[in-house]
């Protein structure tokens, strides 16, 4: 259970991020967000800010979206019934979709409407002096709401609010925002975790970290920050050589570690003990990694640590064409949950840090050159820029749902693959 709710926090934490970042990004290009939603879902929650979106909380406890004015589909239905509510100027505020009994409104009858650019509808309504029906049209004000079925309030999304109004170079920011802001937050988290790990490991030193007091080195009498300057008479530079000529040792015989100590050699004797907290068995002496706790480290660390990520995932991307596609490469929604449940149990510097480590993950798989994907939008407005002229909305839509099948036929097929590798 506790593996599912950390799973849950640490994808809705990510996806909020990223989503943030297009909604931060379209408000400052113009582009009207109708709604930021919290999780999927029935909306249990729903605040109307005073810049035109509705905020939404949802159900169920996976991620979030934003949706831009002009990506989807707002107009009405002809024969659909709705109530409205005019204002002063005998303009139309709130259109009311829902089809429960005690909706309040004028009630009203599409025939037809224009949300978009002539901002009005037309239907039939009862004439109460006429004692019949008859059709009339109204003019929708610029920042009329239109209230759903689930009861969701949105405004409309006139021409000039809309995403595809905005030029292309609004539009690509807008796209490479969520990836920019999921990069952001590795950074920012990398350098939370090395703070709430002590520090950040220095693999080029030869100083070490004595972590046990029960175990052979601390008896022996070594302390944190001496450094191992040879084993058995093998000089020694760095962590690694010091790791890999203790690892040789695996007959549990005694070592001689020369030791430099406030500027003077020291020699100590030590006997590896036998262990298997690592699954099968090995000889330790209870040291590792020297980690560096100055402040100047730790903050640099968060990029450091988010360009080594980044250049990993880019080797494994390219090894799908070196060396074969895999599934074993990738990690779908049950691999991520085996992680994060792991990660529960190792303490809050490593939950942390899986947390920048999968928000590389998944700037990086938006990036993808692959449509319905941030990387897919961003080459259509490139696309817009070379032609001097936006992509029909149609193809654009054609390009998007084909990217999605593929993706959903992608997620399906790994969460397969890592369902089968749990058994």
């Amino acid at each position: 259970m506790r593996g599912i709710i950390v799973f849950l926090i640490l994808f809705t934490i990510l996806v909020v991020i990223h989503e943030f970042g297009h909604y931060f990004f379209a408000k400052k290009s113009g582009i009207l967000v109708r709604e930021f939603a919290i999780g999927m879902g029935p909306k249990i929650f729903q605040h109307h800010a005073d810049n035109g979106t509705t905020f939404t909380i949802r159900i169920l406890p996976l991620g979030g979206y934003v949706r831009l004015a002009g990506v989807e589909e707002s107009e009405l239905e002809a024969g659909q019934q709705v109530a409205l509510t005019l204002n002063e100027n005998k303009m139309v505020e709130t259109i009311d979709t829902r089809s429960e009994q005690n909706v309040t409104g004028l009630p009203f009858t599409v025939r037809k409407s224009d949300l978009t650019d002539q901002l009005e509808i037309e239907g039939d309504v009862f004439d109460n002096e006429a004692d019949q029906m008859v059709t009339r049209i109204f003019q929708v004000d610029h920042d009329a709401s239109i209230i759903e079925n689930d009861g969701t309030s949105l405004r409309i999304a006139p021409r000039d609010v809309q995403y595809n109004s905005a030029v292309w170079w609004k539009k690509l920011i807008v796209n490479f925002a969520g990836p920019f802001n999921n990069i952001l937050l590795a950074i920012i988290a990398f350098s939370l975790s090395a703070f709430l790990m002590g520090g950040v490991q220095d693999l080029s030193t030869n100083k070490v970290t004595v972590f046990d007091q029960s175990m052979p080195a601390s008896k022996a009498g070594l302390k944190t920050g001496d450094q191992i300057v040879a084993v058995d008479g093998e000089q020694t530079r760095d962590y690694n050589e010091v790791k890999s000529v203790l690892d040789r040792h695996q007959n549990g015989k005694t070592v001689t570690l020369k030791v430099q100590r406030d500027g003077k050699l020291q020699t100590f004797k030590v006997k590896p003990q036998y262990s298997k907290s690592e699954g099968k068995g090995r000889y330790y002496i209870g040291i590792s990694v020297w980690y560096k706790k100055d402040v100047r480290s730790e903050l640099l660390y968060g990029f450091s640590a988010t360009y080594e990520n980044t250049v990993a995932i880019f080797q494994t991307l390219g090894s799908f064409f070196t060396g074969g596609f895999s599934l074993d490469k990738i990690a779908g929604p049950v691999g991520i949950y085996s992680i994060s449940a792991q990660a529960a149990n190792s303490g809050v510097g490593v939950l942390v840090s899986l947390c920048a480590s999968l928000s590389i993950s998944l700037a990086i798989a938006n990036l993808l050159p692959i449509p319905g994907l941030d990387g897919g939008k961003i080459i259509l407005n490139l696309l817009e820029a070379i032609r001097r002229k936006p992509i029909k909305q149609e193809h654009e839509v054609i390009v998007t749902l084909i990217g999605a099948a593929f993706l959903l036929m992608l997620i399906v097929v790994v969460t397969i693959h890592d369902i089968m590798k749990l058994f």
